[in-house]
């Protein structure tokens, strides 16, 4: 660290008055630390300078307005792919639904008709008895 950096920094700033210009500059000439400080101030606040000076690019409304759009024109897109997509899985699943109750069924017997049982016709009390 150089033995006069404050002498370097208001150098580099201007701050000096000319006779402390004038003495600093005749120091500057024989002192190589005071040089490589000064290079590396020059350096450091050039990079800097360039950094504060740099502008933001103007507003662009239209600009601004189109990507909006585009990006709205996408969401829009999309939510109707995922509806499509959506839409064809509930397809499947219901063929599939379909195809396992087939597979079910057909894998059965045919039910049977019912037995019904045959009785003897029921004939009056009296007639069984020997009665009138």
């Amino acid at each position: 660290m150089s033995h006069r950096l404050d002498d370097v920094a208001a150098y580099h700033d201007r701050e000096m008055s000319p006779e402390q210009n004038a003495e600093f500059e005749a120091h500057l000439s024989t002192c190589a630390e005071c040089q490589t400080d000064l290079r590396a101030a020059r350096a450091a606040l050039g990079s800097y300078d360039a950094v504060v000076s740099a502008r933001p690019a103007p507003f662009d409304a239209d600009a601004a307005m189109a990507r909006l759009r585009q990006g709205q024109a996408q969401a829009r897109r999309a939510r109707l792919r995922r509806r499509v997509v959506w839409a064809g899985s509930i397809g499947l699943a219901a063929a599939a639904a379909v195809l396992v109750a087939v597979a079910m069924l057909a894998g059965r017997p045919a039910p049977r008709p019912a037995r019904t049982q045959q009785f003897a016709p029921v004939r009056p009390r009296a007639a069984r008895d020997g009665g009138p």
